[in-house]
């Protein structure tokens, strides 16, 4: 379907992305309701993993790669990678049980989201959708604009995702719930903890 619908960009920009996220909110609001088989809540291949298996993952994958007698800087990665696990278990803690979970997206990044000069005109790709909460959605494609927009190499990196966590607020019907909100700082404190790694 994607090639019968005439565009010309992709939200891959700043701007775009800006006017791409209220329809991110607005997806999550009407996904909200969605009642689907228990088939339809899950999806064999996903870019997400769930926070109860964060931790135990990380440590597996630390402990292959040091099966394989690591060079300094890959040990180096590992031990920061499991020591970046061990910090989002430890926030997450008290919000597990509490975030509410729906269909989300599961994709929601540049070259699923088609412009046309400045305006969003087709959301495509739900191939990832699943039940997960909306704030592991929003922040897979924060992570990207962090990563794709050089954010990181700002110090003001909280202050530049501020204005996208609004933009995507504005799609939605009811403002953020508190947990939510707790949720997205965790993320910043985790996100400000990061760059000092680097």
């Amino acid at each position: 379907m994607e090639r019968f619908i005439p565009h010309n960009a992709a939200m891959n920009t700043r701007p775009r992305l800006a006017r791409g996220l209220p329809i991110l909110g607005r997806i999550h609001t009407l996904l909200a309701g969605a009642e689907v088989s228990p088939a339809g809540r899950s999806v064999e291949f996903a870019n997400h993993i769930e926070a109860d298996r964060v931790l135990p993952g990380t440590r597996a994958g630390t402990a292959r790669i040091g099966s394989w007698h690591p060079a300094p800087w890959e040990q180096l990665m590992a031990s920061e990678a499991e020591r970046l696990a061990e910090l989002v278990a430890a926030g997450e803690a008290d919000l597990t049980g509490l975030l509410p979970r729906q269909l989300v997206h599961g994709d929601f990044w540049d070259d699923n989201v088609f412009f046309r000069g400045q305006a969003p005109i087709f959301v495509a790709d739900f191939s990832f959708m699943a039940e997960r909460t909306r704030v592991d959605d929003l922040a897979l494609t924060l992570y990207y604009a962090d990563t794709d927009f050089g954010l990181t190499a700002t110090s003001g990196r909280i202050a530049a995702l501020r204005p996208l966590v609004q933009a995507y607020a504005s799609g939605l019907d009811d403002p953020t719930c508190p947990a939510i909100r707790r949720a997205l700082q965790l993320v910043a404190d985790i996100g400000t903890w990061q760059a000092g790694l680097s």
